[in-house]
């Protein structure tokens, strides 16, 4: 079951080069192949610099980005990765990235295939040139992007290796259950509640725990390539990615590790303000995904809400604006590094001293690490900021802030009632201790 992802590289392709064949990962070089251009990296920098700079008309090293929206790909890189509980020896590994380079690429560009080892799941990495031999251009796109995830499961399939047939909102839920749910009756439904519960536990830190609470719960459970649960007084069990949506075991895995992403009611009721608001909508979410099996709302959708929720806790952002504002100073800030990391490499073409030439690259080298860092927290505060106005956009949030808000004013109206009343009875016992006082007469 091979994933297939792809990263641009516009600057710095030195340090891509050197990650891709590094001989801690690739078990000495052991594992890498190089088509057209050959693995070491110092000799592979000269050969992709040569080939961009003869057609691109650009130098190949930046340190900077100058147009972000226009500046050349200098690297393409792509990362083909294999579950864990395929077992592929490397070599195999190797051979079925080498056979995908060729048949997307074909035999005209320069490619490096370097299969890293050094994690529990075996994974190719792709560095190829953005030109081919005789001036080509590739171009990385969705429509490329999908003929490249097509191709690495015919070959995976070729392999006897597993894919994604189809996409996982595929409906597993028959007629019977999803009636059982609706008039609640359904084992399943209350076995994926408590799934819920007890994922949120302290004490549950792996699937294996998982599996040791549910059968204290009365559940069997049997752990395998999936998980399959069944009640004590049941003959047969269901694997529990039948449950719903966020139920599969590598999701479960999924959740455990991120349970603080997870809102339990108890949580939402420490919260106030909008943050409140978005929790409550981001459980209607979690309902959703986990119980009603909706099209609408993804466990991709439900990950992206919780990270948005834990910035905004974790930030003490209340509003939009409040939001808004960390989006635009994030912004701000990246700029200025960008202006400063300009500056440098500027002073470091004109200088000629070597002395100065040094300290000139170390204050560019750590002004360019600071840059991505700071380039990669605006991007991530832009896009919770864009998921942030898509949910609050929607008919089910401005339910709920009509909900919260009416409970509010009924609880403000009951608040303000009571001391209304509080202040009455002290009227009245104070205008019976003057009648008492004045011998029995009104005053």
């Amino acid at each position: 079951m091979p994933i297939v992802k792809y990263i641009a590289v516009h600057t710095t392709p030195v340090y891509t080069l050197e990650y891709i064949v590094n001989g801690d990962k690739t078990d000495e070089m052991k594992y890498v192949t190089g088509i057209n251009c050959p693995t070491n990296a110092e000799e592979a920098y000269d050969f992709f610099q040569r080939n961009f700079e003869k057609y691109s008309g650009e130098r190949f090293y930046k340190r900077v980005v100058d147009d972000e929206s226009k500046d050349r790909i200098r690297i393409h890189h792509y990362v083909q990765s294999f579950s864990p509980e395929e077992n592929i020896t490397p070599e195999e590994a190797n051979r079925i990235g080498v056979e995908w380079a060729k048949k997307i690429f074909g035999n005209d560009y320069q490619v490096i295939v370097s299969t890293h080892v050094d994690r529990k799941h075996i994974h190719n990495h792709f560095a190829v040139s953005p030109y081919s031999i005789d001036g080509k251009t590739w171009y990385a796109n969705y429509k490329s992007l999908k003929k490249c995830r097509a191709i690495s499961d015919e070959i995976a399939k070729a392999h006897g290796l597993n894919i994604i047939e189809k996409p996982k909102h595929k409906n597993t839920m028959k007629y019977n259950e999803w009636l059982a749910r609706q008039n609640g009756t359904s084992w399943k439904a209350k076995a994926a509640e408590k799934i819920d519960e007890l994922i949120l536990r302290s004490d549950v830190l792996s699937i294996d725990d998982l599996a040791e609470k549910l059968r204290e719960e009365n559940y069997n459970v049997r752990l395998g390539k999936y998980m399959t649960i069944r009640l004590e007084s049941m003959e047969r069990g269901v694997r529990t990615y039948r449950l719903g949506d966020g139920y599969g075991i590598e999701e479960l895995k999924y959740r455990i590790q991120h349970k603080e992403c997870e809102i339990s009611k108890a949580a939402i009721s420490r919260l106030s303000g909008n943050q409140k608001i978005y929790a409550l909508y981001m459980r209607q979410m979690q309902i959703q995904v986990f119980h009603q099996k909706s099209r609408n709302v993804t466990y991709a959708d439900l990950t992206k809400s919780a990270n948005l929720l834990t910035y905004l806790t974790e930030n003490n952002i209340t509003s939009a604006d409040e939001l808004k504002d960390n989006v635009d100073a994030s912004n701000l800030n990246y700029l200025n590094s960008k202006d400063i990391c300009k500056f440098l490499d500027e002073q470091l073409s004109e200088e000629q001293n070597p002395d100065k030439r040094k300290e000139l690259e170390r204050q560019l080298s750590e002004e360019s690490l600071k840059m991505s860092q700071l380039k990669m927290e605006r991007d991530k505060v832009a896009e919770l900021y864009k998921t942030y106005l898509r949910h609050t956009s929607e008919n089910a949030y401005e339910r709920i802030l009509r909900e919260v808000t009416e409970e509010h004013n009924y609880i403000q109206q009951e608040s303000e009632q009571e001391h209304l009343s509080e202040n009455e009875n002290l009227a009245h016992n104070e205008h019976r201790d003057r009648i008492q006082n004045n011998g029995g007469k009104e005053i």
